[in-house]
């Protein structure tokens, strides 16, 4: 068992960090009441955008 930090965009919940989570793995979701700074989330939007362009 492992955990791992992830933000809920609005649609999907996108990991915060690498995983290793295969493709019909069982996971729990616990909901925080914590919420990412507006800083994080420009870095999240940054790390996304140059993924993008790596596919």
């Amino acid at each position: 068992m492992a955990t791992i930090e992830v933000y809920f965009d609005g649609k999907t919940f996108v990991p915060l960090e690498p995983h290793s989570i295969k493709p019909n793995q069982k996971v729990q979701i616990t909901i925080l009441d914590d919420f990412l700074t507006e800083e994080k989330q420009k870095q999240i939007e940054l790390m996304r955008s140059k993924n993008k362009g790596k596919k």
